[in-house]
């Protein structure tokens, strides 16, 4: 009974040494699992070689130079803070890479390209491969790509693609891709480089050129800001903006550890800062109502009547001036012929008060004046004397009583 009542109790006693024992025992192994998770963990989040790493350290500071005037992929905003779509990405990189990326401010993308030439940038957070700056620059795949259109007023209907535009003036943001794509590849075109996309956008709304070349998302975001509403999309240029990490040709290094982070970022994480930026929900075209065309209608009409009244106010003003410039123009012939008459009467008392005798002869030698003295001397009458001739015969007064008998 006491060994029965003993292994009863050592039964009882026993079960819960073993349930401990294993119970410590799984524990012991999963914190050494978990442990060893960690360490692989940390190690897997690392991406970077030790040789890498120990790079970074000896270079400290790392100059970005962003396009002060390209959002929304990157700008400088009114307080001079890092904006857009490549600033995001660019926060990214350093929250992968445990780094801080120094923003360089400069005035315009061309002063950023010569930057960089001069070594006094070192990397660039959105910009287009091409043969030209391959020559000073190292690429990232790209990380933003975007389509390049073909931008016209809305008074030109026609679908154009870039060989259409040959012959005509085409605004290109001096620096840009497209100034490279289009100058390499079709060199027909009439490149007018500017300074900026609203200035580009600009010179096409007011007919000073003929179409821009630009990326889709950057020219919407300029003309919803700017309020420039007769300009459409009328094709594409066939080219993308493909937008990717430039960095020095000299640092191939930090080109690695870039391309090395953004192959980390997950797909959620690139919609996620598109959708930030750019919008792609439809907007619904605006349908004016009754009441808005009414008024429209009204204000129309009263446009009209304004416009009919002051050319009538006009009308009369034209009338009343131009009949007193002929009362005017009256009161001086007036004036005029009376002077004349004065002059007339006072040449007449001069001529007349002549002592010798005057005629005059017209060409035809008839006589058409004489003077007082003339009709005294020959003792006829003016009437008489203008109806005779040069070649008549008036020396002696009596033949010209008898001639005229």
């Amino acid at each position: 009974m006491l060994t029965g009542f003993n292994k009863k109790k050592n039964v009882h006693f026993s079960f819960p040494v073993w349930q401990a024992t294993i119970t410590y025992s799984l524990l012991i192994i999963f914190l050494l699992s978990s442990g060893l998770a960690h360490a692989l963990d940390g190690q897997k989040h690392d991406i970077l070689t030790p040789k890498e790493r120990n790079w970074l350290e000896t270079h400290p500071v790392i100059k970005l130079a962003p396009d002060p005037d390209f959002p929304p992929i990157e700008y400088l905003d009114d307080n001079g803070n890092y904006q857009g779509i490549a600033a995001d990405y660019t926060r990214l990189m350093e929250e992968i890479l445990g780094i801080t990326i120094q923003i360089k401010k400069l005035d315009t993308w061309n002063d950023v390209l010569d930057a960089a030439q001069a070594r006094s940038v070192d990397m660039f957070g959105a910009a287009s491969e091409s043969p030209q700056r391959r020559e000073y620059m190292n690429f990232t795949t790209p990380h933003i790509e975007l389509p390049g259109v073909i931008i016209v007023r809305k008074d030109v209907d026609a679908t154009l693609d870039l060989e259409k535009l040959k012959g005509l003036r085409v605004a290109v943001i001096s620096g840009y891709i497209w100034q490279d794509h289009l100058s390499n590849d079709h060199p027909g075109l009439e490149l007018d480089l500017v300074a900026d996309m609203k200035t580009g956008l600009q010179k096409v709304s007011f007919g000073m050129v003929d179409a821009m070349v630009a990326n889709l998302a950057t020219a919407t975001y300029t003309m919803e800001k700017e309020g420039i509403t007769n300009l459409r999309v009328a094709g594409e240029s066939g080219y993308f903006g493909r937008y990717a990490f430039a960095i020095r040709s000299d640092w191939p290094e930090l080109a690695v550890i870039l391309q090395k982070a953004l192959d980390t970022i997950t797909p959620d994480q690139d919609k996620a800062i598109i959708k930030r930026w750019v919008g792609f929900e439809p907007v619904a075209a605006w349908v004016p109502d009754r009441r808005f065309l009414i008024i429209i209608g009204i204000l129309i009409v009263l446009i009209i009547i304004g416009a009919i009244l002051s050319w009538n106010i006009a009308l009369k003003r034209q009338v009343r001036q131009r009949t007193q410039e002929l009362k005017h123009e009256l009161s001086e012939r007036k004036r005029a012929e009376q002077a004349l008459s004065a002059s007339e009467d006072a040449l007449r008392r001069v001529f007349d008060s002549v002592y010798d005798a005057i005629f005059i002869l017209n060409l035809n030698g008839s006589i058409i004046d004489v003077n007082k003295r003339m009709l005294e001397m020959f003792a006829v009458t003016k009437d008489e004397a203008v109806n005779m001739t040069i070649t008549d015969d008036f020396s002696e007064p009596g033949k010209q009583e008898q001639n005229f008998a």
